[in-house]
């Protein structure tokens, strides 16, 4: 699963988007049907797209870059603190990072699903909005993903330093 630029650039951005597409899709559908196969139809829909959005914002769904040395690497970010397509983070993720699974982009996935849907557990009691909407979970899912526990309803507050974080995934 790996972006080849070349004179087909066009032809291969569709190719490379509609394969991992479908493998974002597919593993986090079967992820939650483990977890919660009484899921309904709307909350899977919105699983699978806070996990697409996800590995969007995080990384365009890329886990790999090629060097200027035409060597292969796994993608890095966040002042080299995040690694691979959801941005795992080094700083409170050591064993993983450690391990050799971050280099397996499935494994990878796994991963960030476990965060992701640790974070929707504990959200869907503890939630931002009196609403309780998927769509208000999937943001403070976000939030919290990607600034702690302790962000989680920062998404309310446009002032917030990462307030373009936010913006960015709900657009």
């Amino acid at each position: 699963m790996v972006f080849y630029p070349g004179e087909d650039d066009k032809g291969e951005r569709k190719r490379y988007v509609k394969v991992m597409n479908e493998f974002i899709t597919e593993n986090s559908q079967q992820y939650m049907l483990r977890r919660e196969p009484e899921v309904t139809n709307e909350a899977m829909g919105a699983w699978v797209l806070l996990v697409l959005t996800v590995a969007h914002q995080e990384s365009y769904w890329t886990h790999y870059r090629m060097g200027e040395d035409s060597i292969f690497r796994l993608l890095r970010g966040d002042h080299y603190h995040g690694y691979g397509m959801m941005q795992v983070d080094d700083r409170w993720h050591k064993d993983f990072i450690r391990s050799q699974e971050v280099f397996d982009i499935e494994s990878h996935l796994i991963y960030a699903l476990d965060l992701l849907f640790s974070l929707r557990k504990k959200i869907i009691k503890k939630p931002c909005a009196a609403g309780k909407s998927l769509d208000q979970i999937n943001r403070s899912i976000y939030s919290a993903y990607n600034g702690g526990w302790g962000s989680r309803c920062r998404w309310k507050n446009p002032g917030h330093k990462w307030a373009k974080n936010d913006k960015g995934f709900i657009d």
